[in-house]
């Protein structure tokens, strides 16, 4: 919420002077009686009005909490940070949580089945062993 109500903020105060500044000049042609100083000041208020296109990627970045960690990692500011991150990824290793053996007669194959959950997806190992290995285990 508070992306939106700045970015609308300063939307608003980046586009006041050129809407007043039209406004004025519609209602009172007079008000400006060089040429030179209506293309100065319109240039001026057109500017002002287009740094929103600046403001804005800005502001969403600034104000994203991710971007500006990663800004900080990249800057060299969170280094420890980064290592604490890198520790807690290697100690996220997935450990099985099943394993099943099935024994095919037909084939004389062992299946055993492992099955870990990582930080992803679920994932699953086959392995066919021959029944004479399976034996001398």
């Amino acid at each position: 919420m508070m992306i939106l109500s700045c970015i609308a903020i300063v939307f608003a105060l980046s586009w006041l002077p050129m809407t007043a500044f039209t406004v004025l000049v519609e209602f009172n042609p007079r008000i400006v009686t060089s040429p030179s100083t209506l293309y100065l000041v319109f240039s001026i208020c057109h500017l002002t009005a287009m740094s929103t296109a600046v403001t804005n990627p800005l502001m969403y970045g600034w104000l994203n909490t991710n971007f500006r960690r990663e800004f900080r990692l990249l800057s060299g500011q969170d280094r420890d940070d980064k290592r604490r991150s890198n520790a807690n990824r290697e100690r996220r290793v997935s450990a099985p949580q099943s394993m099943v053996i099935r024994h095919d007669r037909r084939t004389s194959m062992t299946c055993f089945t492992t099955m870990t959950s990582s930080n992803t997806r679920p994932s699953t190992t086959l392995t066919f062993l021959p029944q004479s290995t399976v034996d001398n285990v």
